[in-house]
């Protein structure tokens, strides 16, 4: 096989492969962040299964383990002011990849802006 038919082959096959929980999200309700503001989590899950986002003032970055059967374990390392605290917390991917379901965390929507 040709490199750069090889090349083509490599990169489909990479592209193809994306974890369903890659992108970006937020959350499906706001969060009161003192003195009247409100805000809404928003991260993203990078290629590798890591990734960070924000709320108000608190910052968190995290890597993602698989569980199987779309069910993923956030290990989030929380930053700043945080109404949460540092650890682990399983997600449910459901509606089609659409909705995610982290219990305490709160449920999130693919944001594919």
């Amino acid at each position: 096989m040709r490199p750069s038919y090889l090349l083509a082959a490599l990169a489909l096959t990479t592209f193809a492969c994306a974890d369903p929980v890659e992108g970006r999200w937020r959350s499906d309700t706001e969060l009161s962040c003192g003195a009247g503001e409100t805000d809404r989590i928003e991260f993203e899950v990078l290629g590798d299964l890591s990734g960070e986002g924000g709320v108000c003032s608190c910052d968190f970055d995290f890597t993602i383990e698989p569980r199987g059967d779309d069910r993923y374990r956030f290990d989030i390392d929380f930053d700043g002011p945080c109404l949460a605290d540092d650890g682990k917390y399983d997600c449910d991917l459901e509606r089609d990849g659409q909705r995610l379901d982290c219990n305490t965390l709160g449920d999130f929507d693919y944001d594919a802006d």
